[in-house]
């Protein structure tokens, strides 16, 4: 999940960049690619690989400078929305993720408005370096997760008839998830704040 995050990361980020200045893009990118390569043969040398194939590539402070610099030497962060828009069609025409983006035109323009911010991109990118806090988080998950099944099976009583066992299903589900999203927040509100406020930006 992590590889493919940070794939996906890369290409868009770079291929903003490269629309801007074809040269410097793709030296940017080689760059980039041999710090993963690095971090995967590293990781290769242990006998656990799977759990940290891809981590380790993210938590490298050179990705986080690497991309940093990408959007500096760029002028992405300053385009107009519309020709972000533009040349997200002109990179990704045909690609599944377009074509599922472009059903719900409202979450299009706000995926391409975050992943061409610079502070919502370094700040995802931080989350990745923060080991205490990613750690509280997996605790915070799993307890809500258990948290979710308790009070299934405190409040919903086998008398219970099938619409009412829905209805408090999705109303713990929902309590729920407004823990779990608002845990998280609060951990990383520094770093997850840009990302809201381009949000909040397009309501």
């Amino acid at each position: 999940m992590t590889r493919i995050l940070l794939g996906l990361l890369l290409l868009l980020v770079t291929s903003f960049s490269q629309a801007e200045d074809e040269v410097t893009g793709f030296e940017e990118m080689d760059e980039i690619q041999e710090i993963i390569d690095q971090n995967q043969k590293i990781v290769q040398s242990h006998k656990n690989i799977f759990p940290a194939l891809g981590l380790d590539a993210l938590k490298d402070p050179r990705i986080k400078d690497k991309i940093s610099k990408q959007f500096d030497e760029s002028n992405i962060s300053l385009m107009s929305l519309e020709k972000k828009i533009k040349y997200f069609n002109e990179h990704y025409e045909g690609n599944p993720l377009k074509g599922l983006l472009d059903k719900v035109p409202k979450i299009r323009d706000i995926f391409v408005d975050v992943i061409t911010d610079k502070k919502s991109i370094l700040g995802l990118l931080s989350i990745f370096q923060k080991e205490k806090e990613r750690l509280y988080a997996l605790y915070i998950i799993i307890g809500l997760f258990i948290l979710n099944i308790l009070l299934r099976k405190l409040i919903i009583g086998p008398e219970a008839g099938f619409f009412s066992r829905f209805i408090l299903r999705m109303t713990i589900s929902f309590f729920c998830s407004l823990l779990t999203i608002g845990s998280l927040y609060y951990l990383f509100q520094k770093e997850l704040s840009p990302i809201v406020e381009v949000v909040k930006s397009h309501f």
